[in-house]
């Protein structure tokens, strides 16, 4: 969950400046409504002892509540209507009335509201001018009973602003609807949304395969240099103690980047001053001549017989690294399901220090599950926004199930260039 929301937190943050927004609209386009008060003080008269003065009293609070409810009675808004000529029901005219009372006192606070300052100001008067007709008559004890006094401590006022709406109010509620509503969103769409936005991604896709590293979306430069001697340094020490040492390079599918992650990787090796061997054994869609600037072809020749290890093998200047380059082929898996493929991996490990071996994507046939039948290790490469969670696992799973060893996972940034991102 919280994953989600620390990817989201962009999403999350425009919703609530929508939200803000819309409220402030909405503060904006509301008609205006005005309120006015007016205080009332309730007393019994009675005589001047402090026993009477008591008991008056006590009659009052015991008697503000219904005070309170009879305000917004016909009883007392019918004669309202009539005095004002107003054209609306007694019900209608309650919406537009209140009555409460302040703690621990005798007062009773009419509050009336219009569209206007001056009709809250007046409905306010005429409503308290009408409870003090009404009051008398039903407190009307005769000449033993209490009789009620009502005293208008503050009179409704026209009021200079209007009490609603309140355009900081609306803008934080719309801001909080917002920011609430992008936050759900966010983490329905978490998991809901198989796909993989993160490293966090990966790693809980496949818990037991560690995430070597993350490659920026340029394949040069001091960010991608240093990123790639992570991964280097990373898959070293997983590697450390294994007796084979080729390490196939794959994706889930086609578009994740394996290929660049595949030279980048027998590179940075090589800069260590091992012998580094690169193999492209993606004989569907081979590319590493292409992005090594060499020529094609090699493998497939080894494979069907028309060519030897030594005529194929194309040294890159500048290092310790060769390159066995491929052709496209029409029947890749035969190729490499072959017993002289198998031979060539073993030959490669016993005169290089390290064999990076580029397979095709898993998603395009069996070819790389055949090659980690031969391998010491294998990589899976995923892009962001290309992989899904669900893809990774399956990935990993094919690849245990022919005996190979998925040993890390390199994640690739969304890249910019379409035709960058095919292999």
């Amino acid at each position: 969950m919280l994953a989600s929301l620390r990817r989201a937190w962009i999403f999350i943050l425009v919703l609530g400046l929508v939200g803000a927004g819309v409220g402030l609209g909405w503060a904006v386009l509301s008609p205006a409504k005005y309120s006015s008060s007016s205080d009332v003080f309730f007393a019994v008269r009675a005589g001047g002892s402090l026993n009477e003065l008591t008991q008056g009293n006590q009659f009052i609070e015991s008697r503000l509540r219904s005070y309170s409810a009879v305000v917004t009675s016909p009883l007392v808004l019918d004669p309202v209507i009539e005095e004002l000529g107003l054209d609306v029901t007694a019900d209608e005219l309650a919406r537009q009335v209140s009555a409460e009372t302040q703690l621990d006192t005798v007062i009773l606070t009419v509050t009336a509201t219009d569209d206007t300052a001056e009709g809250a100001a007046e409905l306010a008067r005429a409503v308290v001018s009408s409870l003090e007709t009404v009051v008398p008559t039903l407190e009307d004890g005769g000449e033993s009973g209490p009789q009620v006094a009502m005293t208008v401590t503050r009179t409704a006022a026209v009021p200079q602003a209007p009490s609603a709406p309140h355009p900081l109010l609306f803008v934080a509620l719309g801001g909080l609807l917002g920011l609430v509503g992008g936050a759900v969103v966010a983490i329905v769409r978490g998991r809901v949304d198989d796909s993989v936005t993160a490293p966090d991604d990966v790693a809980a896709a496949v818990p037991d395969v560690p995430v070597l590293g993350m490659l920026p979306r340029s394949a040069h430069g001091e960010g991608v240099t240093d990123a790639v001697i992570e991964v280097r340094t990373m898959l070293s020490a997983v590697l450390a103690g294994r007796e084979r040492t080729s390490v196939l390079v794959t994706s889930p599918t086609r578009g994740e980047g394996r290929t660049t992650t595949a030279v980048l990787l027998a590179q940075a090796l090589a800069a260590t001053g091992k012998r580094v061997c690169l193999v492209d054994a993606d004989l569907r869609h081979p590319g590493v001549a292409r992005q090594l600037g060499i020529e094609d072809g090699g493998l497939d020749a080894v494979l069907s017989g028309g060519a030897t290890l030594a005529n194929v093998l194309r040294p890159v200047p500048g290092g310790e690294l060769s390159v066995i380059a491929a052709s496209a082929v029409k029947n890749p898996a035969a190729l490499l399901s072959s017993a002289e493929m198998d031979r060539l991996l073993r030959r490669l490990e016993v005169h290089w220090d390290a064999v990076v071996v580029d397979a095709s994507a898993l998603s395009e046939g069996p070819d790389a599950t055949i090659l980690a039948e031969s391998v010491g290790a294998v990589v899976l490469v995923a892009r962001i926004g290309v992989a899904t969670r669900r893809s990774l696992a399956r990935a990993a799973a094919r690849i245990r199930s022919v005996g190979g060893s998925p040993v890390g996972i390199v994640v690739t940034a969304r890249r910019a260039s379409a035709r960058s991102s095919q292999r």
